[in-house]
């Protein structure tokens, strides 16, 4: 008989999801105040959350599924001109963000994943609107009007969210398979 045994610091799903929220809250609004001057002790906050991870290898993929074309797409958006950082085209807070992000999103907001899709891209453009608390808290300049900016994130983070749920829902299936 085999026996599985837990790491000491494995958790119940129901508190990392909880720890996984709370995480994420705190990492944005560190980030989004003091930008680059905070990523390190986001660095050592994201090294703690990826050690709690209930899947690592998942952690991986949910990276490579969502902070990356999120990085993409804000970078786009920067290049473009619709976003205005102070010190680069994609400062590197903005990418921790995405990989934060990327990792709360499948178990932190788990609850979004069986919702309707009208229902997740309704729920994805209210997302949005940490752009411009973002832009309210000088982490971000919307160099065009506010309100053409906020239009396109509102319709960009509508496609966006439920896209993320399904590309979630397709590494939950590959990680099944293996």
């Amino acid at each position: 008989m085999r026996v599985s045994v837990m790491p000491w610091y494995a958790l119940p799903a129901k508190t990392f999801i909880w720890i996984s929220l709370l995480a994420f809250d705190v990492i944005w609004l560190l980030l989004v105040l003091f930008q680059n001057q905070y990523v390190l002790p986001v660095l050592a906050m994201t090294a703690v959350l990826l050690l709690l991870y209930p899947d690592k290898k998942s952690a991986l993929l949910y990276c490579c599924v969502i902070a990356l074309p999120g990085i993409g797409l804000d970078t786009i958006l920067s290049i473009s001109g619709v976003f205005s950082f102070q010190d680069a085209v994609m400062p590197l807070w903005l990418m921790l963000l995405w990989i934060n992000f990327a990792l709360t999103l499948p178990y932190g907001f788990a609850f979004i994943k069986g919702l309707a899709v009208p229902i997740q891209a309704l729920l994805g453009a209210l997302a949005s609107f940490s752009y411009l608390i973002g832009r309210q808290m000088g982490a971000v300049e919307f160099p065009f009007s506010v309100v053409l900016t906020q239009s396109l994130l509102i319709l960009l983070w509508a496609a966006l969210l439920p896209v993320f749920f399904l590309l979630i829902r397709q590494t939950q299936r590959v990680n099944l398979h293996e």
